[in-house]
């Protein structure tokens, strides 16, 4: 999982595919920058990278949970979590203060939309109006009520 830094700029979301699948939308770059996007699963697990050491990989990502089985549209690339809920981890690099704008302008193209929208809209998508998930309530672990097995998976 990326961790905050002095050297990229970062996004950060959380993917609940339990009422419909997400895209992750990658951009063509304006010219060459290193990026790495990691999605990963709610146990923490990295489950694709996209970028990184690998090429730029533009395009559209299907993210997926563990019981789905219909058909990838189009050219997108599925991504497979073992959970429902997942997490999408944005890195882009920094060549100093003055390349900020820059950067930053790139990140813009990213996009992270229900599928219904994507189909719709594209890339273009701006920020979904589809109702939030509701996080699940932090439980301190002194105070939860739960068998001595689970709470040690």
């Amino acid at each position: 999982m990326a961790t905050p830094n002095n050297l990229t700029v970062d996004s950060y979301g959380i993917v609940d595919v339990s009422r419909g699948l997400v895209v992750l939308f990658v951009p063509h770059f304006r010219s060459p920058r290193w990026f790495i996007v990691q999605l990963g699963d709610a146990f923490d697990d990295v489950v694709f990278n996209v970028g990184g050491t690998k090429a730029a990989m533009p395009g559209a990502y299907l993210i997926t949970g563990p019981h789905f089985t219909g058909r990838v549209p189009g050219e997108m690339t599925q991504v497979s979590m073992r959970t429902n809920i997942g997490f999408v981890a944005v890195r882009i690099a920094v060549a100093g203060s003055a390349d900020l704008p820059d950067a930053v302008n790139e990140q813009r193209g990213f996009g992270l939309v229900p599928l219904h929208e994507y189909l719709v809209e594209g890339s273009r998508t701006r920020p979904s109006t589809t109702a939030r998930s509701a996080f699940p309530n932090l439980v301190h672990p002194k105070t939860c009520r739960c068998s001595t097995e689970s709470a040690q998976r």
